[in-house]
């Protein structure tokens, strides 16, 4: 079993590497399998991106490129899991392919362009990557150098000290705050030898030795006089290197001079005064002098690849006995930081070689098929330039390439390797890969021939021909086939299956045909056929691998015999499936199928029913700009539409809100128009008292009171709308506002007669008051606040009646609303006053109205820190005629014009008095 690791797993470990990793387990396995409430979910993603940014040191320029660069890897893994199902592998294969053809692939591509914008990491060995692994020859000996251990010896190297010395100097830094200076030398001197030996000290330790305060000699540092020439300044660098005792061959790993024979040009004396020149600036940039938060910075990084790099070694080579093997056929994490070096490098020569990005993308792309043919093919599809393509056509192509491989594996097969190491690996490899492309192509080239043979012939007879199974798998699912055509290509795969994986998935077809299909076409056994196919299904020995979706066709089963209590529990037990082995958007569509059925009679639920909404955004099934509120009357209407299809002869259920509502509105109609209203509206109360104090049977969780109050908006709405397109006579006019009147009396009449209903909200948290607010219905306002309705409930964005009266621009109803009590003081989910509000919809009369009765909210700041004035001069006036468009379009309400902005301007400025300090 296994799942393809989230961003936010990955985003975790990074986090742990870091020394950053504070938060509890259950919270941290919440977060990484996406089961935190959506708005917790966001806020700690972002809380764990501003920890990473704050331990690394970075400016704002470069967290800006870094959110850039962290925003594109989340919407590229996030489609290419979309596209996964992993079947029969285990954890450790998935990240193997991961590992080798996105995250390591893209971060080399990525950590090059950084330094090509800006060197991050001066003053380090120039000619290695010091940052990770590397394999060293130590008197003939292959050696691993791990990157905490050579970034300890570069600044031993600069200092200079003796271990006994290095140790006085940090413990005189360290000595202020903690302890004596003997015990903290004897601790300090201890942990150095242990570091050096690849030991990792906690994050927080290496922020606590290497103080500001700690002034190191730096012994081992190259600082020519800026006033010496150049001969003087090449003759001091011969002595500083002859001091060290370095080699020409040892410099090239030091500083980026790698061409063969130029350092011992330099040092030779054979070379231009320009080489000469910029061999000293290198010189002299390596063996600089670091501050102490380099110094951290640079411990900090070595620190944290190290950490990442043990503990992959010990997920992917759980048998290998420790982390220094220096062979990469054993070590598979060496592949991966050899496939980082090679991408790295191509990028950065790609950069010299090339004038404009197009040249450098066409060089880089021509080298790669050049120098690494065994790549090309495979591990650098998500890199390649000629790969960006449009939409999620890159990360589709992978995660099928994905399952198809993932469906072939039994879990614990080796690793396969990426990189050859010798001509005999090279030729296995390429072999490997070259077959891989030609079945590939072979498939594409099949496909469209039997889409055009479709199109032109009988289909029974061109598919009786046909034997390439995968191609049918791929197309017994494509909408654009006709239905009977597809069924046909079903039966044709039924024929030609012979593995297990084959069968379950002709199962799985044959399912869709029977459960997704038009309920018109279905045979009068096809409960019977369906329950034999799902029966040989379960009975398949890979049945594990595919058990989300045969839970899900399980539901449908039992959904379609009225059985909605097990049909929940088969959708619930399929999404709990999805969290240890990955199904694509399977689990999206999964989750909207167990919401759909949790609100296809009843009152959305939103601390129950957030986590489906959650699923379904995840993984590509509803709109993410669209609130759970209002997706949840979608999918409510899905569950009717789609997802519900009784068998043959079994009796089809009717929407319970439908009927409910249509005998409620049917009734009144007609009780309206009685001369004796009163009488008859009572006796419809005693009729249906069981209505007095509960919600309907909807998933917008409406009362009667609700639901008649929208219907009387809407008939408003047309009413107005119908007189605008044709202009009513004065009686037909005179006719419509009689209907709406004895609407309005018939759902006062209710309120005051069953008055719990007034505080009784929708799925939006909206109550009768605010919603005769938003229909600019004063008259039912008052009726409902004399009623006894509380002023001070908020909706689900934290917003009051009053909000809705200053978004309609209503005076009369800000008034009464005030003079009835209603708190001022309560604040939206984002922190906006209702001052912020009636600012933004631009009527100088309200916001007059609204400060006489709280002068305060003048100096109150939204959660974007500012007051309704600095708001009013940041984001209205720049641009009010955009303003004002996006306004309408936003929420269909008008705003103010530009001398009622000006006018707001005048009061809010005369309003602004220093505000009195407390006395203690």
């Amino acid at each position: 079993m296994a799942v393809v690791p989230t961003v936010e797993a990955v985003l975790l470990e990074v986090v742990q590497s870091l020394g950053l990793d504070d938060s509890q387990t259950r919270t941290k396995k919440k977060f990484a399998q996406r089961q935190m409430k959506l708005n917790n979910h966001l806020k700690m993603l972002e809380e764990l991106i501003l920890d990473i940014f704050r331990e690394l040191k970075l400016d704002n320029e470069a967290r800006h490129h870094l959110r850039v660069n962290i925003a594109d890897t989340i919407n590229f893994n996030l489609a290419l899991e979309q596209s996964i199902w992993t079947a029969g592998a285990d954890q450790r294969q998935v990240l193997w392919y991961l590992l080798g053809y996105s995250y390591i692939p893209m971060l080399g591509r990525t950590v090059a362009f950084w330094q090509l914008d800006s060197i991050t990491d001066k003053g380090m060995p120039g000619g290695c990557f010091w940052y990770l692994p590397q394999v060293k020859k130590i008197d003939g000996k292959e050696e691993l150098i791990l990157p905490f251990v050579a970034t300890m010896a570069w600044l031993s190297d600069l200092h200079g000290l003796s271990m006994n010395e290095f140790t006085n100097y940090l413990s005189g830094g360290f000595n202020e705050d903690k302890g004596t200076s003997e015990d903290n030398a004897d601790s300090i001197e201890s942990n150095l030898y242990k570091w050096q030996e690849g030991s990792l000290p906690r994050a927080k330790t290496i922020d606590l030795r290497f103080l500001d305060n700690c002034e190191l000699p730096f012994k081992g540092c190259f600082e020519p006089e800026d006033t010496l020439d150049l001969s003087a300044k090449i003759h001091a660098a011969k002595a500083f290197i002859e001091h060290k005792g370095l080699t020409a061959d040892a410099l090239r790993d030091e500083i980026p001079m790698c061409l063969p024979g130029c350092i011992e040009a330099v040092l030779s004396g054979d070379t231009s005064e320009e080489v000469q020149k910029l061999f000293v600036e290198l010189l002299a940039i390596r063996y600089a002098r670091p501050s102490m938060q380099v110094i951290r910075q640079r411990l900090q990084i070595a620190r944290a690849v190290q950490d990442g790099y043990s503990r992959l070694v010990k997920v992917l080579c759980p048998k290998m006995e420790d982390c220094d093997c220096t062979d990469p056929a054993k070590n598979k994490v060496l592949q991966l930081t050899i496939l980082f070096q090679q991408i790295y490098n191509l990028t950065i020569q790609a950069h010299s070689e090339g004038g404009s990005w197009e040249e450098e993308d066409a060089w880089f792309e021509e080298q790669t098929i050049k120098q690494f043919p065994w790549l090309i093919m495979e591990n650098l599809h998500s890199i390649l330039p000629s790969s960006r393509m449009d939409g999620k056509f890159l990360p589709l192509y992978l995660g099928t390439k994905f399952s198809i491989r993932f469906a072939l594996l039994e879990g614990g097969e080796p690793l396969e390797d990426f990189l050859p190491f010798g001509k005999e690996s090279a030729v296995k490899i390429l072999e490997r890969n070259f077959l891989r492309i030609e079945e590939e192509n072979r498939g594409f080239d099949c496909r469209e021939k039997l889409l055009i043979d479709l199109k032109h012939g009988s289909s029974w007879r061109t598919l009786q021909k046909f034997t390439h199974i995968d191609v049918l798998i791929s197309l017994a699912n494509d909408e654009q086939i006709p239905e009977k055509v597809r069924k046909i290509i079903t039966d044709r795969m039924k024929e030609l299956a012979q593995t297990s994986v084959q069968k379950i998935r002709v199962n799985l077809e044959e399912l869709g045909h029977y459960l997704n299909g038009a309920r018109k076409g279905r045979s009068k056994d096809c409960a019977d056929l369906v329950a034999a196919i799902l029966h040989e299904a379960e009975n398949n020995p890979v049945a594990d691998r595919f058990k989300a979706p045969l839970l899900q066709f399980k539901a449908k089963h039992a959904l379609a015999q009225n059985d909605f209590s097990t049909a929940e529990q088969f959708f619930r037990e399929a999404l709990e499936d999805c969290h240890v082995r990955s199904y694509g958007t399977l689990r999206g569509e999964i989750s909207r199928d167990l919401w759909s059925v949790a609100v296809s009679g009843k009152a959305l639920i939103p601390e129950n029913h957030e986590k489906y909404y959650r699923n379904a955004v995840f993984y590509d099934i509803i709109d993410p700009n669209l609130s759970m509120e209002d997706v949840a009357v979608e999918v409510a209407e899905y569950f009717w539409t789609d997802l519900y299809k009784p068998y043959p002869g079994v009796d089809a259920k009717t929407r319970y809100n439908k009927k409910e509502t249509e005998a409620i509105t049917s009734e009144l109609a007609t009780i309206i128009e009685q001369n004796d209203v009163v009488v008859f509206l009572d006796a419809w109360c005693k009729k249906h008292s069981n209505l007095k104090d509960r919600r309907l049977f909807d998933v917008r969780g409406d009362t009667v009171l609700n639901r008649l109050i929208k219907m009387c908006g809407e008939i408003s709405k047309r009413l107005k709308a119908s007189r605008i397109i044709q202009p009513q006579s004065h009686s037909e006019f005179e006719n419509s506002e009689r209907y709406i009147e004895k609407w309005n009396f018939a759902i006062g009449y209710i309120a005051q007669k069953w008055p719990k209903l007034l505080d009784i909200a929708d799925f939006k948290a909206q109550t009768p008051l605010m919603l005769a607010v938003e229909n600019k219905n004063i008259k039912l306002a008052k009726i409902f606040i004399e009623a006894g309705a509380n002023l001070n409930l908020q909706d689900f964005v934290g917003q009051t009646a009053l909000y809705g009266a200053c978004r309609g621009r209503e005076v009369e109803c800000v008034r009464l609303l005030l003079s009835a009590g209603i708190n001022t003081e309560l604040k939206t989910v984002d922190s906006q006053t209702v001052l912020h509000t009636a600012v933004r919809f631009g009527h100088p009369e309200i916001v007059e109205t609204i400060l006489e009765h709280n002068p305060e909210l003048s100096h109150k700041k939204n959660d974007q820190d500012v007051t309704p004035l600095e708001f009013l001069d940041y984001a209205i006036l720049p641009d009010l005629k955009k303003y004002t468009a996006f306004m309408m379009s936003d929420t269909g309400s008008r705003t103010g014009t530009e001398a009622d902005y000006k006018k707001i301007i005048e009061i809010l400025t005369s309003s602004r008095k220093p505000q009195s300090r407390s006395v203690h």
